[in-house]
């Protein structure tokens, strides 16, 4: 029997589909040749009979030019049922709910709105509240979740890996907490003899590493630490390798922004323990960067060989962070190199790394500020205006959307050419830098 009908979210889907199909003019066969999807399955889609794939979420999203709305509405409708089926608590009236994005804000793109910091403060604290409460609520229990909603977890999770370099950090921290109290819920209240248990747990771990990278990227240093020491927990009741390398690649960051380089060198150098290939070129280039500061040239000059050496082809992007590529090391090697006062070694490099991130059709926007940031920091001593000009570039590329290493960065080097201070490009990244410091939530000093 299909209870589509007692499925609020799963009707709104289909409602929404049927409208933008007719609105367009579109038949099944149609839409069979613009997206490749089989006629029976776009009946389907149309009908309500079955729920949107998440890639076929996306493709009708690109199609109708509706941003990310039928990807909302489908993962609405997956949360709604499994909910229903396995009762699983839903969210507090109290959260902020997903918003409709506009299709102009596609990109992830968009102006802060009203509130709208309040709200991630709020949601923040809601969470950090729940990690710690459920560091000690981890226990046994009798419930037993199958291999199906492992199975939706664990995709949400790729897709948030996939989506967390273009998506704006503020949107992707609704979606992130949604899911991750529902199976902190079920953990805390869960099963010990499962065969699944584990897998839960490092997926439990990965949406909370996350969570982790949001807060500290939105600004929120102690909140992000609350996240990291639950990561903590999950990584030691499973052994996960990943777990445990993410964990030292955030840790290392924490440090490195707050300044306490020996704290960051050390955490990126225990990061090693695990073996585990996709951070190690990453490890070293955090270690690269803290020699940097500390003064210690022949170190970082280690760090980066070992850096190249470890650096892996093309990888898909995991739960533990974006993939560490070429335009990354040429990102770090850059700004090290600027930090060792060599910027004629260093402005090749970073010209390198602006112009392959420029070339890219949907850059990640974190790692492409910060390309812009070392080219800035390589430019410093030798041209001001152009280092201002640059840092302004790296907060332009943002789009709006809260970026806490970037911004930080980009105070620097305002602070850097404070002598310079007649210089127009200088007075407008003063006020580039007074306008993103409204995006990024108090917590932790520049």
């Amino acid at each position: 029997m299909d209870d589509s009908d007692n499925l609020p979210a799963r009707a709104m889907l289909t409602a929404r589909v049927c409208e933008l199909v007719e609105r367009a003019g579109h038949t099944q066969s149609s839409l069979h040749r613009l997206t490749g999807f089989s006629r029976t399955y776009i009946g389907n889609i149309v009908h309500g009979k079955t729920v949107l794939s998440p890639s076929a979420a996306r493709v009708l999203d690109d199609l109708f030019g509706t941003g990310v709305e039928l990807q909302e509405l489908r993962a609405a409708a997956e949360r709604e049922k499994l909910a229903r089926r396995y009762a699983v608590v839903e969210p507090s009236a109290d959260l902020p709910r997903e918003r409709e994005v506009p299709a102009a804000e596609a990109d992830g793109t968009r102006e802060t709105e009203e509130g709208e910091d309040t709200d991630r403060r709020d949601l923040l604290a809601l969470l950090t509240t729940s990690a710690g409460d459920l560091v000690e609520r981890i226990r046994s229990g009798t419930s037993s979740p199958d291999r199906q909603l492992l199975f939706h977890y664990q995709c949400a999770v790729h897709d948030y890996a996939i989506r967390y370099g273009t998506t704006s950090h503020g949107d992707l921290l609704v979606e992130v907490g949604d899911d991750w109290r529902r199976i902190q819920a079920l953990l805390a209240d869960g099963w010990k003899s499962d065969r699944y248990r584990r897998e839960f747990i490092v997926v439990a771990g990965q949406l909370t590493y996350i969570l982790s990278r949001l807060a500290f990227n939105l600004g929120d240093f102690k909140r992000a630490t609350s996240f990291l020491t639950l990561v903590e927990t999950h990584a030691s009741q499973t052994g996960d390798p990943a777990l445990g390398a993410a964990v030292a690649t955030m840790w290392s960051s924490l440090f490195y922004y707050m300044g306490s380089q020996d704290e960051a060198l050390r955490t990126a150098q225990e990061g090693h323990t695990y073996g585990y290939g996709y951070h190690e070129a990453e490890l070293y280039a955090y270690e690269a960067r803290a020699y940097s500061r500390l003064g210690r040239r022949a170190d970082a000059v280690t760090a980066l060989n070992l850096m190249e050496k470890t650096l892996g082809g093309p990888a898909e992007a995991e739960a533990g962070g974006n993939p560490f590529t070429e335009e990354s090391a040429l990102m770090i090697a850059g700004g090290v190199w600027a930090r060792l006062g060599d910027s004629e070694r260093a402005l090749p490099i970073t010209t390198a790394a602006i112009e392959r991130y420029g070339a890219m059709r949907k850059p990640p926007f974190e790692e492409h500020g910060n390309a812009w940031i070392a080219h800035a920091s390589a430019l410093v001593s030798s041209d001001p205006d152009a280092a201002a000009s640059a840092a302004c570039t790296a907060l332009e590329v943002l789009g709006g959307r809260p970026t806490r290493t970037v911004f930080q960065r980009a105070a620097d080097i305002a602070r850097d050419l404070a002598p310079y201070g007649g210089l127009p490009s200088l007075g407008e990244l003063r006020d580039r830098v007074r306008a993103e410091q409204r995006l990024s939530l108090p917590g932790a000093a520049l």
